[in-house]
């Protein structure tokens, strides 16, 4: 284990100590950059450790009006220390090869032992306290807790060749599924989220410094990632297991704990450039971070400014072209085609030569199989976003005992998406729309009720996304004896803004088809069936109209935690924290009065949803240790936790923990968890006004063989429709998701190899009552069984007019598998320090049962498109491969990440199809200049092979899954960065 990257608090009791053995020895003659300013001796110490990224020992009274001088430069962490101590009296020692501690010089041993009356605690009535470290309340100087644990520190978080916190948190193997992010386009709202185990983004809770921030404005189920500074980043912990005793609802899968600065001394500024092999995504990010550590009090501030530009699908050969017969997947091209394409009462389909004109009969011809539009030769794959963020935290020392603190932070961030023009299906919109036999435009003389038409004068459709998201958080922390404790209040909101440019007013449109008698006013007859360039100018602006939607979710608690040590028993003190938390939440989301009367085609018919609830909750934890050096073993603890809350929109739960973690010897532990869990249903969820949209898969009875096969397949459907009309719904009914998780995990730290960490971690997720609304399953179930007849509507020809689709407790959930970990740091050789590590995450099993008495499938190792309300990729193995070298200002990183293949239903509905493994190499060097306090420069790529990733056949963007591969191929990128 690597050692513990924090300061511990000291306080009077026993020394409890169970850091790692092995490496933090080797830590002292590592060569770090340092940079400190004159300061009292205590903070010195407490900055030093931070830098180093060690613990630091002493008693507060060893250090009373103590200064140390000005440290700067690349020295070890032994010169430094000797340096800081110079003239202090003091001297450190490193005890047991564990942790460091400040001493008595030798020459005022005598005197200490003369003067009992003023000396400091001895050593052995010091109790060490370290951060909080995401899974527990309870302060732990440990790295080896009762939970798998990824720490990501600024290094690590370096070494993607992207500056986004989504980015960095996506390359874990554990995250997998349907993770959003800036390469989902169609569909997508810019924002971006992490999905721990396969499970929706909801499942995961998110926090900032430890507190609940407000979820995206607009989707209202999860945080948006793309909101959070990467300059203020100091570490991310993701906890990978059920933590809903500790931290409460939505931490199903995990926790994902974002810590920002706290304090920095000096100026730094950085700025990173990067962008394709092909010259596009081309990307700038420009950081300035700036602190200052006073007598009593410190104050960081940083800001930043990131630009990325997009690409477009027609960039990528494999992904310009949504006919991918040609290497094995389907025609996923559209009918809607910029010639109208036509259906006739007799049968026939028709459409409109291309040229000519269509005033008569012979302007048509019968239509082709081929006559389809290719949508992706105008799509956005990379949205192109822009960032500013500003983040500030002050702290300043009441008292020894007393610190107060103010957080700030403000995020806006914006983004454009462009999708294919607006296409027509006039016989599936949300409102009947014909053609009159007397329109003017019409020569067939009857009514046309089946008209297809790509709306290409009216240019590609464009999205455009913003978000402002602002934190306040104050409270005092303290320290009462033994006992630390801290009461905040902190209040988050987002507001997010969406518009969708350049669509069709369908009341217009209703109007403008009809008889050219009821065409009045400031109707405009429109020809919806003539060939590409038809309509006229007047026409398109008389159609075109725009949506928008604003919404805003907010969130502010009051907060209070207690912890520190209870009593004594035989093997050592037990720990306790407890704490009680008022919070309220709330959403208000609006639409454009035309989108939410359903009058828009060509995008999501917006519609409200508001609500807001008041939460109550009350924890403790309990930290017990049971034995030590008995029956064979060095250590045996037992970690219990429970919390209560109670909701105003749906009653109260109670969730247990029990966590037991058994230290056979040095080299080996035992760890074990047991938890509760539940998922409180969103406000969306609750309060979403029913809204119509369109969900994207194959209608089973299109096909000609299932008609009178399949019970619910009674006519043969129309086979070249892939997206059908459904009804999305709140549900004021709703109960709260619950989960029961299991973990058992074995860590290895070899005595006899120092530098070796291993550790094997399984889990189990059972998931019950979970909420969802999936319309493609309750098509197919009907389909293939009969069943939910009254929630599929089909007209006369047996197409499907509309699917009712609204949340509710239905299905579950039962997941398994295992991660693997492995850190070596050999020993430092003359050239230089070597490092090498293994991540790996593996799905066994993934049964998922959508809805009540319906039959589970295991989807473990499956790709399913979220378009379809699928979980997105879920391979069975993902990992990576790091190596590192660092001699002297030079540093070199290596990094191979796999995600393993996958199988996918190919979209005829009968056949299986392999999605291929992809591998990507990303390399990393880069120099520190002596120049002020360091110039570091550095250079990297990803994706050194340029390797594609795998095609999809059943993908709704671009022939791949965005939300696991991309399609950016190599990517060069260089940052510098200034010490000041």
């Amino acid at each position: 284990m690597h050692c513990i990257k924090f300061l511990p608090w000291v306080f009077a009791s026993n020394l409890l100590l169970t850091l790692d053995s092995s490496t933090c020895h080797a830590e002292t003659v590592k060569k770090i950059a340092f940079k400190l300013s004159p300061l009292p001796l205590n903070q010195a110490l407490i900055e030093l450790g931070k830098q180093a990224g060690l613990p630091i020992i002493f008693a507060p009274e060893m250090v009373v009006d103590k200064f140390s001088p000005e440290l700067t430069g690349t020295i070890s962490l032994a010169d430094a220390l000797t340096t800081l101590l110079t003239n202090s009296e003091l001297a450190y020692e490193v005890v047991e090869s564990r942790f460091i501690v400040i001493t008595e010089a030798a020459n005022k041993a005598e005197e200490v032992v003369d003067n009992r009356r003023n000396a400091p605690q001895p050593l052995e009535n010091i109790y060490v306290y370290g951060n909080y470290v995401t899974g527990s309340r309870i302060r732990r100087s440990d790295f080896e807790g009762y939970n798998p644990v990824d720490i990501l520190d600024r290094s690590e978080l370096n070494l993607i060749g992207t500056p986004t916190v989504s980015a960095q948190l996506r390359s874990l193997p554990a995250v997998t599924g349907k993770p959003s992010s800036s390469a989902v386009t169609n569909g997508g709202d810019a924002s971006a989220n992490v999905t721990l185990r396969g499970l929706p983004a909801n499942n995961t809770l998110v926090l900032v410094n430890g507190r609940r921030v407000a979820n995206n404005g607009l989707d209202g189920d999860s945080v948006n990632l793309n909101t959070i500074p990467n300059a203020a980043i100091e570490r991310i912990e993701v906890l990978k297991d059920g933590a809903s005793a500790i931290y409460g609802a939505d931490a199903i899968a995990g926790v994902v704990n974002i810590v920002l600065r706290e304090q920095f001394d000096g100026l730094e500024i950085s700025t990173y450039g990067g962008q394709t092999g092909q010259n596009d995504l081309q990307t700038l990010n420009t950081e300035l971070l700036w602190g200052k550590n006073f007598d009593r009090g410190s104050i960081v501030f940083s800001a930043s400014l990131f630009d990325q530009q997009g690409i477009m699908s027609s960039d990528r050969d494999y992904a310009a072209n949504s006919d991918g017969r040609s290497w094995g997947g389907s025609d996923q091209r559209s009918a809607a085609t910029p010639a109208a394409r036509i259906k006739l009462s007799d049968g026939r389909v028709v459409t409109a030569n291309n040229v000519g004109n269509a005033n008569n009969l012979a302007g048509y011809r019968l239509a082709e199989t081929e006559d389809l539009y290719n949508y992706s030769e105008q799509t956005s794959a990379y949205r192109p976003r822009q960032q500013q963020s500003l983040y500030s935290h002050m702290q300043l020392d009441l008292s020894d005992q007393l610190t107060a603190f103010i957080e700030l932070g403000y995020d806006s961030t914006e983004s454009e998406n462009q999708l294919a023009p607006t296409p027509i299906f006039t016989k599936f919109e949300t409102q009947r729309t014909v053609v009159a036999a007397d329109n003017p435009y019409n020569i067939f003389g009857e009514e046309l009720d089946d008209v297809r038409r790509r709306m290409t004068e009216l240019g590609p459709r464009q999205q455009y996304d913003r978000e402002i998201s602002k934190r306040f958080s104050t409270g005092l922390r303290g320290q009462n004896g033994s006992w630390l404790w801290d009461a905040g209040y902190s209040w988050s909101r987002s507001d997010a803004e969406q518009q969708f440019h350049n669509l069709v007013d369908g009341e217009r449109l209703r109007r403008g088809l009809g008889s050219a008698a009821q065409c009045t006013g400031d109707c405009i007859p429109v020809n919806l069936l003539g060939p590409a360039g038809s309509l006229s100018r007047a026409e398109s602006d008389y159609l075109r109209t725009t949506a928008r939607s604003e919404g805003s979710s907010k969130i502010d608690s009051l907060t209070v935690n207690l912890s520190g040590p209870w009593f004594k028993l035989p093997a050592g003190t037990v720990d306790v924290a407890a704490g009680a938390e008022l919070r309220n939440e709330a959403i208000d989301k609006t639409a454009d009065p035309l989108s939410s009367r359903g009058g828009v085609i060509g995008g999501n018919n917006f519609v409200g949803a508001k609500g807001q609830r008041t939460i109550q909750e009350f924890y403790v934890e309990a930290n017990l240790p049971i034995l030590r050096h008995q029956l064979g073993l060095q250590s045996l603890e037992l970690q219990t936790a429970a919390r209560h809350s109670y909701y105003s929109d749906f009653g109260a739960t109670t969730t247990p923990k029990l966590g037991l973690k058994a230290r056979i010897n040095p080299s080996w532990l035992l760890r074990s968890t047991y938890s509760k869990g539940f998922r409180a249903p969103s406000l969306k969820q609750m309060h979403q006004i029913d809204s119509q949209d369109y969900v994207s898969f194959t209608d089973p009875c299109a096909e000609a063989a299932n008609v009178g096969r399949l019970p619910g397949c009674q006519q043969q459907a129309d086979g070249s429709r892939k997206q059908f009309l459904a009804l999305f719904g709140g549900n004021p009914q709703l109960k709260p998701e619950t989960s029961t998780s299991y973990t058992f995990g074995v860590v290895y730290t070899p005595t006899y190899l120092s530098g070796l960490q291993a550790a094997v971690d399984l889990y189990h997720i059972k998931q019950r009552d979970v909420v969802d609304a999936n319309a493609m399953y309750i098509a197919y179930s009907n389909a293939e069984t009969g069943a939910f007849n009254e929630l599929v509507q089909r007209d006369e020809n047996g197409d499907i007019k509309q699917i009712i689709a609204r949340y509710n407790n239905a299905g579950s959930r039962d997941v398994s598998g295992l991660d693997i970990s492995t850190r070596y740091r050999w020993p430092e050789t003359s050239l230089g320090n070597f490092a090498i590590n293994l991540d790996a995450s593996h799905i066994h099993r993934f049964e998922r049962q959508l809805f009540a008495n319906s039959q589970s499938r295991n989807i473990a190792g499956s790709f399913v498109d979220d378009a379809t309300n699928g979980l997105g990729a879920l391979p069975k193995w993902k990992g990576r491969i790091g190596a590192s070298w660092q001699h002297l200002a030079w540093q070199a990183n290596y990094t191979l990440n796999y995600v393993g293949h996958m199988t996918e239903l190919h979209p005829d509905g009968e056949t299986e199809r392999e999605i291929e493994a992809w591998t990507t190499h990303n390399l990393q060097l880069s120099y520190t200049l002596p120049v002020l306090a360091g110039l570091k420069l550095l250079a990297g790529v990803d994706n050194l092979f340029d390797e594609k990733p795998p095609l999809i056949a059943s993908a709704l963007n671009d022939n791949i899954d965005a939300r696991t591969h991309n399609l950016k191929g190599r990517y060069f990128y260089l940052s510098a960065t200034q010490r000041f």
